[in-house]
């Protein structure tokens, strides 16, 4: 058995600062692995929210999501289950399920998250992201 590379694809190993960054609605979100260097298989980001912030409700339709809070203490909702995602913690998101988190710690929080698709798309995903967010806000204040 050899456990050397085959095909033309190599390990792939990051400094700490490495990424594109961009901003979120407030967080800032480094785009570690692109679909493009896994073959479309999957994606890596690491987010930074501030005290309070974190992404918006919002609903994945065709990815799994898996995060990992590095730092700080995040709590999400995700239909009407309430999470607790504290430090060191891995938390796993099935597709089509509405979801949002907040970094509940008056510190910024960090959190690694892996999406099993091609999100070099990033910024068409983000729009789809804001509108889902206003319509499920939307939708949520008109049922109350």
């Amino acid at each position: 058995m050899s456990f050397l590379p085959t095909g033309d694809k190599l390990p792939i190993v990051l400094q700490p600062d490495d990424g594109k960054l961009i901003d979120v609605l407030g967080d800032t979100v480094a785009i570690k692995i692109t679909g493009e260097d896994t073959d479309g298989v999957y994606t890596v980001l690491e987010n930074v929210s501030p005290p309070q912030g974190g992404p918006p409700l919002h609903l994945h339709h065709r990815e799994d999501e898996a995060f990992y809070v590095l730092e700080g203490e995040f709590e999400g909702k995700q239909g009407y289950l309430v999470v607790p995602a504290p430090t060191d913690r891995p938390v796993g998101i099935p597709d089509n399920h509405a979801e949002f988190w907040v970094d509940v710690n008056n510190v910024p929080g960090a959190v690694v998250i892996s999406k099993t698709c091609d999100c070099s798309g990033m910024r068409e995903s983000l729009v789809s992201l804001l509108e889902q967010s206003s319509l499920l806000t939307n939708s949520q204040a008109s049922t109350q």
